[in-house]
């Protein structure tokens, strides 16, 4: 870890942020993968009666196929 001239801390390299919180590049082939769900999801989805927790789950699937969590640099 590093400093800055105002003494915050630099935790990540400029690299590793943009590489967690920059938008995925996807083809449209990749699109189509990551943007749709599987029966297995829509099974889980289906058991939740709220409509919100409905979306919320939908949201996250789709949130973390394109870039999983523990697939990224930073954490390996």
């Amino acid at each position: 870890m590093s400093t800055t001239d105002s003494n915050r801390r630099i935790i990540l390299t400029p690299t590793e942020v943009n590489e967690l919180y920059s938008l995925p590049r996807l083809s449209q082939p990749q699109r189509e993968q990551y943007f749709s769900l599987s029966v297995a999801e829509w099974d889980e989805v289906n058991q939740l009666e709220q409509l919100k927790s409905r979306l919320y789950l939908i949201l996250q699937a789709v949130l973390f196929k394109p870039k999983p969590i523990d697939k990224c640099s930073t954490f390996t």
